[in-house]
């Protein structure tokens, strides 16, 4: 409902009735006017709406198309996290079974289950990307909900995807070398 999306987007970048009315250069009533539903926006409010949001008109006013959309591939979307969570287990298992394995034959087979996963998440990343699911929290709530969380998401920084990819890799590390060292008797 427009009502609703313009509260979201309005809380989402932190802006008071008054502020947003001043920015977009409406009488400081016309806002709450908007958001209990008593009148809508005119073209203009809109267009002002969507720059200061840096959104297209579709995606302040057309949720009934997105949230079908979202619908229709919801089962497909559950079943590639599905495969995503099978996939890193079987790549930690066939680690693991370096150990009654011959150690070339484990490790194709972690490249193998590893590469599978990427794909899978590269999938699920492509299928969902018109929803702007930007975060883990709002993915995980479109998988076990089915709906998309109103609202665009903050944008991540280079600082913050620089430190993210960070902890990933050291997450990795600790992750793939914990049971090498525990389980393989690996050395450093």
């Amino acid at each position: 409902m427009l009502r609703e999306r313009l509260i979201a987007y309005r809380k989402e970048n932190r802006l008071t009735q008054a502020e947003l009315a001043n920015q977009i250069h409406v009488s400081r009533q016309t806002i709450p006017h908007w958001e209990t539903g008593q009148s809508t926006p005119d073209i203009q409010s809109l267009v002002f709406l969507c720059d200061l949001y840096n959104i297209t008109i579709d995606e302040l006013l057309d949720d009934k198309l997105v949230a079908m959309q979202a619908k229709a591939i919801l089962k497909q979307s559950r079943q590639l996290a599905l495969g995503i969570g099978i996939a890193i287990m079987a790549a930690y298992a066939s680690l693991l079974s370096s150990r009654w394995l011959l150690f070339t034959y484990a490790m194709m087979l972690t490249t193998a289950f590893s590469t599978i996963g990427v794909m899978l998440c590269l999938t699920l990343i492509k299928i969902t990307k018109p929803f702007r699911l930007s975060t883990c929290q709002s993915l995980i709530h479109y998988l076990i909900t089915g709906q998309i969380p109103v609202g665009r998401r903050p944008k991540i920084s280079g600082q913050q995807l620089l430190f993210l990819a960070g902890l990933g890799i050291c997450l990795g590390l600790v992750l793939t070398f914990s049971p090498g060292i525990a389980y393989l008797g690996w050395t450093i």
